[in-house]
C-alpha cells in the first residue's frame, strides 16, 4: 500500500516546540515509522510546505537563511519534496503611538496542499495519505480524498492543535509522541532542559532566547518564530 505524506510546516513545528522538548528529528525515519503505522508498505512521497521572506536588500537575516539550510536538506532525503511559498509582508500602524510595525504572512501554503492532496488522490497516486496539520480548513480536503476511496489520517504532537472537526473526519488520528523514541535523538552539545522546559513548568512563552548552533535544531527555531 503506497502512503503519502503531507506537512503544513508551521502546523507540524508548532506541536514540535510545545512537546518535544527539543529532540532532533530523523525525517527518513519519521516517514518510515508513519508508513508502518497506518499499514503501508511504501512511501510515495512526503510533501513539506512552507513560507519564506524575500531577501531584504539582497540580505536574508540569520534565521531565515539557516531556515533555508533546512529545506534544502530536507529535499534532499529520498522520497522528500518540498514546497516554498513567499511570505507576504505587511505594515500595520500603531494606534496610539503611530509607531509602523511589520509582520509577514504566509500565502498559498493551504491552498496548495488541498490542491495536491485532491490531484493526487483522484490520479490513485496513493492509497492512503497522513496529514501533519490539525488545522480544521483542511477536514473538506480529508473529506474528499475519502470519498475517492482512499484512507486520509492526520497526525499531531499529543493532539496539540488538533480540531474536532478534522479529527471527525480523519480515518484515525496518529498521536507523533508514541514515535518520537523511534525517529528522534537529542541534540549533543545542547541542554535540552535549559533551553526548552519541560512542559509548561518553564513558563517560556516565546522563542528560546539562544540560538543552539546545530543547523537542524535552529531551522526548526527560524521556522517558529519567521
Amino acid at each position: 500500500m503506497r502512503v503519502a505524506l503531507f506537512f503544513d510546516g508551521k502546523n507540524f513545528y508548532s506541536g514540535w516546540r510545545e512537546t518535544a522538548d527539543g529532540r532532533r528529528i530523523e525525517f527518513r525515519r519519521l516517514a518510515d515509522w508513519l508508513v508502518r503505522r497506518v499499514g503501508g508498505t511504501a512511501l510515495w512521497g512526503a510533501y513539506y510546505y512552507t513560507g519564506v521572506d524575500d531577501p531584504d536588500d539582497g540580505q536574508l537575516s540569520e534565521t531565515q537563511s539557516k531556515l533555508l539550510g533546512f529545506l534544502d536538506m530536507l529535499e534532499m532525503q529520498p522520497g522528500f519534496f518540498v514546497q516554498k511559498f513567499r511570505r507576504r509582508i505587511y505594515t500595520v500602524a500603531c494606534s496610539e503611538c503611530g509607531e509602523e510595525n511589520r509582520y509577514s504572512q504566509e500565502k498559498e501554503v493551504d491552498t496548495t496542499m488541498v490542491m495536491d492532496m485532491m490531484r493526487m488522490a483522484a490520479l490513485g497516486s496513493f492509497d492512503a495519505m497522513v496529514l501533519m496539520s490539525g488545522d480544521s480548513d483542511y477536514a473538506p480536503a480529508l473529506e474528499g480524498v475519502r470519498s475517492l476511496g482512499k484512507q486520509a489520517y492526520v497526525a499531531s504532537w499529543g493532539g496539540t492543535g488538533l480540531s474536532k472537526r478534522i479529527r471527525a473526519t480523519a480515518f484515525e488520528h496518529i498521536d507523533l509522541l508514541e514515535g518520537l523514541n523511534h525517529f528522534s535523538k537529542s541534540v549533543a552539545g545542547t541542554d535540552d532542559e535549559a533551553t526548552f522546559g519541560r512542559g509548561s513548568s518553564s513558563g517560556l512563552k516565546g522563542p528560546p532566547p539562544a540560538i543552539t548552533g546545530d543547523l537542524v535544531l535552529d531551522a526548526f527555531l527560524a521556522e517558529l518564530t519567521a
